[in-house]
C-alpha cells in the first residue's frame, strides 16, 4: 500500500477516507486510554495494511497482549453502548464486502499502532524505492507520490513541522480528487486478475500474439478467485 502510505498521514486517516466511519474516535479513545501513540503520524516503518509479517515469539507474546488490551477496553464500551462502543461493534461499510465487522478493520491498524511503541526494537520494513512507485503507478503519478512520501518520512524523522505542513498541502490535491479512486485500485488491484478466466485470457493472448499463430479461446470458467 505505498501509495496510500505517501498520501495519509497514519492508518487510521485512511481508514476515515475510504470509508470506516467513525474509526478515528475509536483511535482516539484507544490513545487516551493506552496512554501511548495510536493516531499520530506513521513512516514507511510503520505504515502496514493486511497484516503480512514474520517476527519471533517475544514480539508476537507482547503484541497480542496489546491487541487483547485493547479490545477488552472496546467490548467494554459495546456493552454500555456508548458511541464509541457502537462505532467498534457496527458495520466496517466496506464495498467490498458489505457484511465486513467494523473490528476487523480496527484490529488491522491496531499492528501499525503498536509498531510505534517500539522505539530501540530491529523493524525490518520494505522501504519502497522511486522504480517501485513508477511501476505500480506510471512515472508520472509515481513520481509525485515517491517525492510525497520521502518528503512526509524526513518530516516525521526531524519533526519538522514546516516541511510536515509542505507535504500536507501537496497531497490535499489528490485526496481532494477522483485521482484518490486510481491510487487505491493501483495499490490494491480488482480480483479479476486473480481468476482462472483472466489467466485463461492471458494465454489467449500469447498464443494469439506468438508468430501470426492462430489461437481457440477456451471454455468460460467461473470468475472465482483462487
Amino acid at each position: 500500500m505505498i501509495g496510500n502510505e505517501a498520501v495519509y498521514a497514519n492508518v487510521w486517516e485512511q481508514g476515515i477516507h475510504c470509508g470506516h466511519k467513525g474509526i478515528e474516535k475509536v483511535a482516539y479513545f484507544l490513545q487516551e486510554k493506552l496512554g501511548v501513540r495510536i493516531a499520530t503520524p506513521n513512516d514507511v516503518n510503520t505504515f502496514a495494511f493486511c497484516n503480512y509479517f514474520v517476527a519471533r515469539s517475544h514480539f508476537w507474546d507482547a503484541y497480542f497482549e496489546f491487541i487483547d488490551r485493547a479490545l477488552e477496553l472496546l467490548d467494554a464500551e459495546a456493552i454500555k453502548g456508548s458511541e464509541v462502543g457502537l462505532i467498534y461493534s457496527g458495520n466496517g461499510h466496506y464495498e467490498r464486502d458489505a457484511s465486513a465487522a467494523m473490528r476487523v478493520f480496527i484490529i488491522e491498524r491496531l499492528f501499525s499502532s503498536y509498531l510505534l511503541q517500539l522505539d530501540g526494537r530491529k523493524i525490518a520494513a520494505y522501504a519502497p524505492t522511486a522504480n517501485d512507485y513508477n511501476s505500480k503507478f506510471g512515472a508520472r503519478l509515481g513520481d509525485l507520490l515517491w517525492n510525497l512520501s520521502r518528503v512526509k518520512q524526513r518530516a516525521i524523522a526531524t519533526n519538522d513541522a514546516t516541511l510536515y505542513g509542505i507535504w500536507d498541502r501537496q497531497r490535499t490535491t489528490l485526496l481532494a480528487d477522483w485521482h484518490i479512486n486510481i491510487i487505491w485500485n493501483l495499490d490494491d488491484p480488482m480480483v479479476l486478475t486473480l481468476t482462472r478466466d483472466y489467466r485463461n485470457f492471458r494465454n489467449y493472448s500469447d498464443e494469439l500474439f506468438a508468430d501470426g499463430r492462430s489461437a481457440r479461446y477456451p471454455a468460460q470458467r467461473s470468475a472465482t478467485p483462487y
